[in-house]
């Protein structure tokens, strides 16, 4: 299926351009200047349409960082519905144009807002086990692959970023990031929903390899084998940008 996308992004207020740029600032100079953080990789996308960003989660100063890190003012990081409700979050989260994401609906349901902000040739930030994650049980959440999968079958580059979670006091947490990456399917036209959940624990692994951490939940070597046999992974270059999307 072909997306029909609309090039043109809300224009934001004054008042939250303003908040976006104050919190930029406060982030540089008071929570950077705490923890020290280290950037590894490419710190702007190669694509200058849609893409998706995947990364592991395991404080709220995340995506705080990897905002503040990638160069790019597209990107739209999906948030839980519930900090809506807490007072001053919400404007901090517009300013960030971040997508509200309910988790009690279907996630199909729930992606509409996510394919929104694609249409408008936005870069989605989302964490692909959908919630903070204790660093020392990281497979304790299974990661959610309905977004990697629709990524893949629409040929929409995907980033991926291993956190690695340092946080304490000059305690230099590092952020990789890898290339702007394109996933295509080898052989057929689309995965059973068991190849799917394997390609998901894949990318899953992945990403913690880039932070330096140990993935290994069960039958990891037979998920790692699904995603080498039906997966091609290649870099992205703008000179595809037009193809199938």
């Amino acid at each position: 299926m072909t997306e029909r996308r609309s090039k043109t992004s809300p224009k934001q207020s004054l008042w939250l351009r303003f908040v976006n740029k104050v919190i930029r600032f406060l982030v540089r100079v008071l929570l950077a200047s705490w923890y020290l953080p280290k950037v590894v990789g490419p710190r702007k996308p190669a694509v200058q349409g849609r893409a998706i960003l995947f990364a592991n989660h395991h404080h709220m100063c995340d995506p705080l960082f990897i905002t503040l890190f990638y160069k790019t003012d597209r990107l739209s990081f999906v948030a839980k519905k519930e900090l809506y409700s807490i007072p001053g979050v919400q404007t901090i989260l517009d300013a960030f144009s971040s997508i509200k994401l309910d988790r009690q609906v279907t996630d199909m349901h729930a992606a509409k807002s996510i394919l929104g902000a694609l249409r408008m040739d936005r870069i989605v930030g989302l964490f692909m086990q959908g919630t903070r994650v204790n660093a020392d049980d990281i497979v304790s959440v299974k990661p959610k692959d309905v977004l990697l999968y629709y990524a893949i079958r629409q040929k929409i580059p995907v980033i991926l970023v291993g956190i690695t979670p340092n946080y304490r006091l000059f305690g230099r947490p590092r952020f990789t990031f890898s290339d702007t990456l394109l996933m295509t399917i080898k052989n057929k036209n689309k995965l059973t929903r068991d190849e799917q959940t394997s390609v998901g624990y894949e990318v899953m692994r992945q990403i913690y390899e880039l932070a330096g951490l140990s993935y290994e939940p069960a039958d990891i070597e037979e998920h790692r084998a699904v995603f080498e046999r039906e997966i091609e992974v290649r870099p992205y270059l703008e000179g595809c940008e037009g193809e199938a999307i």
